[in-house]
């Protein structure tokens, strides 16, 4: 039985921003290292929009996905499901309509731009939705949302909406999720599941939402091109995802043997 779970974000964790495949050498480590562990992905992202490559590649054991909020299994079989509340969400939309400020709600199976000022501009990949009003009062609400400020103060609403979290990713983006919701969440789950603990625990991130994952895993890596309060949580920094920095930290823990070119 494998007797320890390795947990790695995916965005500027293992992949670098904008790229949908693993380098080399993070695929050699991630396939070597689900010889003796668990492998689980943690990440802000739903479900479909992890890149295909990655989970046909190393084939993770569970998935983490939209913060902690919607959990599965190696089958994507769904184990936990947690939204949020939507009449908050709904007064949310409307402070961000007043403020100019870009929203989007993460769906369990999509990823939609409920508020964007006619003035900027987002990936052409995401959908607009014409009436976010209509979608909250009679569908399923989100598992998460996203919000872009564009360099504007957002102290008053952190402070009006706490029953949200608002994790900052990246310059000017927060990822909002429910305060009793995280990615540590997810893995005390799944080590409820296994009967496990924190001690068997190794964890890998770069961000804000990482946090109490780095903080409670026996072993937490944040990547160098994480920000220095993340840094400051982690008990290791590694090189950045640029630099394959997740295989030499296995490397050096003895946990996988180097990688060898073939003939």
């Amino acid at each position: 039985m494998k007797q320890k779970i390795a947990v790695f974000d995916i965005d500027d964790t293992l992949l670098p921003y904008g790229q949908e495949k693993l380098s080399l050498l993070h695929l050699y480590a991630l396939r070597e290292l689900k010889k003796d562990c668990i492998l689980v992905l943690a990440t802000g992202r739903n479900l479909s929009s992890i890149p295909t490559h990655i989970i046909q590649d190393i084939q993770p054991d569970y998935f983490i996905t939209i913060n902690g909020h919607a959990i599965y299994n190696n089958k994507k079989e769904v184990l936990f499901i947690k939204r949020l509340n939507p009449e908050l969400l709904l007064s949310l939309l409307h402070d961000c309509v007043k403020l100019n400020f870009i929203l989007t709600f993460k769906f369990t199976d999509e990823h939609v731009v409920a508020h964007c000022p006619l003035n900027q501009k987002l990936s052409s990949n995401l959908k607009h939705i014409h009436d976010p009003e209509t979608v909250l009062n009679n569908h399923e609400a989100p598992c998460g949302a996203f919000l872009i400020n564009n360099d504007v103060p957002i102290t008053d609403l952190i402070h009006t909406y706490s029953p949200f979290t608002f994790a900052k990713a990246g310059r000017n983006g927060y990822e909002i999720y429910d305060s009793t919701i995280d990615k540590s969440t997810g893995v005390q789950f799944i080590l409820n599941k296994l009967n496990m603990n924190w001690s068997q625990v190794l964890a890998f991130g770069d961000s804000e939402n990482d946090i109490p994952l780095l903080t409670k895993a026996k072993l937490g890596f944040a990547m160098e091109n994480a920000q220095d309060f993340v840094k400051g949580c982690s008990n290791h920094v590694i090189g950045s995802c640029n630099e394959d920095g997740i295989y030499y930290a296995l490397l050096n823990l003895n946990m996988i043997h180097e990688y060898k070119k073939k003939d």
